[in-house]
Parts: structure tokens; C-alpha cells; sequence
């Protein structure tokens, strides 16, 4: 089973399970206004379903089913971007016929800002780690300090260059985009300088 919930911040709204990812994409399907964002890691294709406050109507039913969900922008504060996430419910107790040990758990999980899968986590850790490490490399390369900052921000944790007056100059984000760069990228050199921000 899945279980489908909007997310805000701190804040969730379940909206119940579904029996797998087909459905569940049949019931967003009913809502007009999610935003859909594509992004790529490890040549896995993924998208992120989103919600923006300033397009939900005040009352709006979602019909799957012949059942009703009712969505208001009320629900929800002006601040923050609602994330439409779902998530496999593994059932502990149900009785496995299984010859392997230390099966791992189906579904997702939350690193900094972004939803990996399961079988994906341990080495995207490391990918990231390594990403980090290689920024500070970049960095120090250019008389910089570096330090990491902002995670569990909405952008998720980057790694940031500061000058000798201690200004943030420079900063590059360790999301699966970047990761992804840094693996096609033979002279992380000339990636990082097309790729860092200029903070103003």
C-alpha cells in the first residue's frame, strides 16, 4: 500500500492509499493545478508534484472514485509550497515467504530537501559527501573559506565560499542535480565555475 499526503512545512494532510503509483498519479491527474517538475539522478527520471497557494481556489472537490476530496487554499499558509509526496507503507507484520534476510523497505527517503529512493539512499550519501568535499576543495583552490549551509531549507543544504572580509561570494547547492553534474563532469573545475552562484 501507499499512503498519498500533501505536505507543508511541518505541516501534512493525508489523503489516503492507493494500491500503487498508477493510481495514485490517476488521483493527481483530477487536480488542474499541480505544478509537475522533472529532474534526473543516476539516469532515473523522477517528478516532483507541486502545489502553489496562489492557485488553489478557495473550494475545489477532486472526484476519484465517486469519492470526494476537498482541497482549499485555506488549508494550507502563504509561505510555503505544498509538496504532493507519497510513500510505501511496508506492513511489518504481515507474514513474508521470503528466502532473504535484511530485505530493504520500499518507498522513499527525505535527504535534505529531496526524496530519494530507498535502494538509491546509501549511495547518494556518499555522492553527496563527496560533491562537498570536492567544493571545498574548489573553494580553498581560490583562497576561499567554505562552509555548509542552509539544510533543510527549500533548496537544501549548499556549500558556500567566503571571502577574507567574510562575505558569501559563492554557492553550490548538493542536490541531485549538481551530484549529477559532478559525475559527468571530468574537470570539476570548470563545472563548479559554470554552475556556482554569485551571491549580491
Amino acid at each position: 500500500m501507499i499512503l498519498l499526503e500533501l505536505i507543508q512545512g511541518k505541516e501534512k494532510h493525508t489523503i489516503g492509499l492507493f494500491n500503487n503509483e498508477e493510481c495514485i498519479k490517476k488521483f493527481i491527474d483530477k487536480i488542474p493545478f499541480v505544478t509537475k517538475t522533472s529532474y534526473t539522478i543516476d539516469n532515473h527520471n523522477y517528478t516532483e508534484y507541486v502545489l502553489l497557494y496562489s492557485q488553489i481556489p478557495e473550494y475545489y472537490e477532486v472526484n476519484y472514485k465517486e469519492f470526494i476530496f476537498i482541497l482549499s487554499k485555506y488549508m494550507f499558509s502563504r509561505n510555503e509550497k505544498i509538496y504532493i509526496s507519497w510513500n510505501f507503507i511496508h506492513y511489518w507484520d504481515e507474514k513474508w515467504n521470503l528466502n532473504k534476510k535484511n530485505i530493504l523497505v520500499e518507498g522513499d527517503t527525505k535527504i535534505d530537501a529531496y526524496l530519494i529512493p530507498n535502494k538509491m539512499v546509501k549511495q547518494y550519501i556518499e555522492d553527496r559527501e563527496k560533491l562537498a568535499l570536492e567544493i571545498q576543495k574548489y573553494y580553498n583552490s581560490l583562497g576561499l573559506k567554505s562552509k555548509r549551509c542552509f539544510l533543510g531549507s527549500e533548496d537544501g543544504e549548499a556549500v558556500v565560499g567566503i571571502d577574507k572580509e567574510g562575505e558569501l561570494i559563492k554557492l553550490i547547492h548538493l542536490d541531485p542535480e549538481t551530484i549529477e553534474g559532478m559525475q559527468n563532469n571530468k574537470n570539476l573545475t570548470t563545472f563548479f565555475r559554470k554552475f556556482h552562484e554569485i551571491i549580491v
